[in-house]
């Protein structure tokens, strides 16, 4: 088979991994596996390949002809199925904390919460928050540290943890959508849970949208952490929305509820619209 009718047929079976080339001669300008860098013939169609890391090739002017007619062998895709854990660092942890309140001083004029809750210090505590900015993370902790007076940990998309790895000194722990991982990673949380001194954020969302919409869809999963038995858990409210009102800067406000009602994923949904419902109505000057 030539070897563009065979990549052409390879892109289109799904994601791949690796493209390496065999059946060269042994020589020094051409090995029999090599993982220098590959040129293809059309390199429009080499970048179809999406995802795909290609172990490319690199053949000097000597053997073009023997590269045209080498075969392509594709390496199905072998994505890790462990998650990412959290690997608490307290030093990292407030580097963290001292630059997000750096920032929170530069571009936000006032931070409140507002809540008559209180949370049993026997208690571990699962914080349901919407997830509409890149400071939720900090907002998430700035709660542990004014409120729960707890440790923070949050679940993040695995490929977005996956590119800010320092992040997991500071608590953050992943999960994979649509996996086996998916359990995992419930599993993971439902331990941290059985600490009393242990918070975990979950954004029920499961991505970034505006603050502005207030009924979305809860992810699957947050309901097997809220109604475990074996966690003495409390279910925490969070709904954090920004506001100018008459002045240049912003101000954020933390609405914070206990939840205490059934625990189910129905009832939880229904309960956490409602709250948030009635934040948006109490934002006036």
């Amino acid at each position: 088979m030539e070897p563009d009718t065979f990549l052409d047929s390879a892109i289109h079976s799904g994601n791949l991994s690796v493209v390496l080339f065999r059946n060269l001669p042994a020589s020094p300008f051409a090995p029999h596996r090599s993982n220098a860098s590959a040129q293809f013939a059309h390199p429009e169609r080499a970048a179809l390949v999406g995802n795909a890391f290609v172990l490319f090739l690199r053949i000097p002017f000597r053997t073009p002809r023997i590269a045209r007619h080498s075969l392509v062998e594709i390496v199905p895709d072998k994505k890790s199925e462990r998650m990412i854990k959290a690997n608490y660092n307290h030093i990292s942890l407030g580097f963290y904390s001292s630059w997000f309140r750096v920032l929170q001083k530069i571009h936000f004029r006032k931070i409140s919460v507002i809540t008559e809750a209180v949370f049993p210090e026997d208690q571990s505590v699962l914080l349901l928050q919407n997830h509409f900015s890149y400071y939720d993370g900090y907002w998430s902790m700035y709660l542990c540290n004014k409120i729960f007076r707890r440790r923070f940990h949050v679940m993040m998309l695995e490929e977005e943890l996956a590119k800010r790895m320092f992040l997991t000194r500071c608590g953050v722990f992943s999960v994979r959508k649509n996996s086996r991982e998916l359990i995992e990673s419930l599993n993971y949380a439902a331990g941290l849970l059985q600490n009393p001194r242990n918070v975990v954020t979950i954004y029920p969302s499961g991505e970034i949208i505006s603050h502005h919409v207030q009924n979305f869809t809860f992810q699957q999963g947050f309901s097997r952490l809220a109604g475990d038995k074996k966690n003495h858990t409390a279910v925490a409210f969070a709904v954090i929305l920004v506001d100018h009102f008459s002045l240049a800067r912003p101000e954020i406000r933390i609405y914070l509820e206990s939840y205490t009602g059934e625990r189910t994923a129905e009832a939880i949904e229904k309960a956490y619209h409602s709250f948030y419902q009635s934040c948006i109505l109490k934002q006036t000057e």
